[in-house]
């Protein structure tokens, strides 16, 4: 076995191998390992040495195993020595959803009675009970990364979901709801039954990390998006997620809009989209973009306006305390912002729901903080309102 490379195995060995998921782990680790074996999965190194690409790399088998995968297949591990663009958006462009898995454990006892689970539901509000008339400028403000599986299931909930000040900035999350429903459904039920409110829980981008204008582009793209916006329809009907958070490499681009469509078309469920874009998050500067349902309601696809960023120049991005007066300068004649928080930076011992409620103060009396659906109703009340009270008259 010391002789073979992962090319050999690949070639000696794949018509006993499932193409239903993939794991890619960096060579000499074991983590998921497990998981493989009980699912006969294929297991791919992209570098050939551990932690770096200098010993080469496996970048041609990659892209043969990739096209040997289902449409929509799950690709579980990670990188670490390359960069996202590398690996990431090389699945993404396959039709496939990286997962990234590589610090959890134990996957084939956390996934037992998957298919017979019942799925927990999230906690909604009505948007028949907000007052539409009251005067503020309304805030919203949410963690990045909900896509990173290994995460949830291990420093996300103690350290960023069940911290205190989660209430008080009516702090909203995105939850890997589909990755958690195969791979832990009792730690999925766990996370809802314990979401605190106010707040919104959304889905995270659908199954996996992948950028909805690259998606399935060296695919065949229309039958790969038709795919992946029904499965996430399905999983947010079943868990009631009514927004859907996005990452896009161009948030408005032609691609991007398709995109949006495409999840809107397949979920009349869906009461928006928040979207933020690969670097900077904050690159779709808070414009409001639109797609039409089945139903001929449009759709909200809100982007970020701000993050919450330590390190970098870029326009809106910065502390909280530096965020907040930015928000405060710029505020006449807006009605919202929407603010992503980075879930990897600490500022000044704060992070989360902390670290939005001290951008929140400095932002002033006059931002009142609202859940990231509440945000997504007012918006649609303002911009779209006939429709919109057309909707709410069919609602209970």
């Amino acid at each position: 076995a010391t002789r073979k490379s992962t090319e050999d195995a690949w070639h000696e060995f794949r018509d006993r191998c499932s193409n239903k998921a993939l794991v890619l782990m960096p060579v000499q680790t074991g983590e998921l390992r497990e998981y493989a074996v009980s699912n006969s999965l294929f297991v791919l190194n992209l570098n050939k040495k551990n932690g770096t690409s200098s010993g080469g790399t496996n970048t041609a088998l990659m892209d043969e195993v990739l096209a040997w995968l289902e449409p929509g297949a799950s690709v579980l591990g990670w990188e670490s020595a390359s960069g996202e663009d590398v690996f990431v958006s090389r699945i993404s462009a396959a039709g496939k959803l990286m997962l990234a898995a590589d610090w959890s454990y134990n996957h084939t006892l956390t996934s037992a009675g998957a298919r017979s689970h019942s799925p927990a539901l999230a906690k909604v509000l009505n948007p028949r009970d907000i007052d539409y008339t009251k005067p503020a400028h309304y805030v919203s403000f949410f963690l990045s990364d909900g896509d990173n599986y290994q995460w949830v299931m291990n420093g996300f909930d103690e350290e960023f979901y069940s911290e205190p000040s989660v209430p008080s900035v009516k702090f909203s999350f995105g939850l890997c709801s589909q990755a958690l429903e195969q791979l832990a459904p009792v730690h999925e039920d766990h996370l809802l039954a314990s979401q605190q409110v106010p707040g919104n829980l959304m889905e995270c981008f659908g199954g996996g990390y992948f950028y909805v204008d690259n998606y399935a582009s060296k695919s065949d793209r229309a039958s790969g998006l038709r795919l992946l916006a029904e499965r996430t329809a399905s999983a947010m009907r079943a868990h009631r997620l009514k927004v859907l958070h996005l990452i896009a490499e161009d948030v408005d681009s032609e691609a991007s809009m398709e995109a949006y469509r495409a999840f809107a078309e397949a979920n009349d469920q869906l009461e928006g989209i928040v979207v933020i874009q690969y670097s900077p998050y904050n690159g779709g500067g808070g414009k409001v973009l639109w797609v039409t349902n089945k139903e001929g309601y449009d759709i909200p696809v809100v982007t970020a306006g701000y993050s919450l960023w330590r390190g970098s120049d870029a326009p809106g991005q910065g502390s909280p305390q530096e965020i907040g007066v930015r928000m405060k300068t710029l505020a006449d004649g807006l009605t919202h912002d929407l603010v992503c928080v980075h879930a990897w930076i600490t500022f000044d011992g704060r992070k989360g729901a902390s670290a939005a409620l001290a951008c929140l103060n400095a932002a002033g009396k006059t931002f009142e903080a609202v859940p990231v659906q509440e945000l997504v109703w007012r918006i649609r009340m303002a911009e779209r309102r006939e429709q919109t009270l057309k909707y709410l008259s069919t609602i209970r």
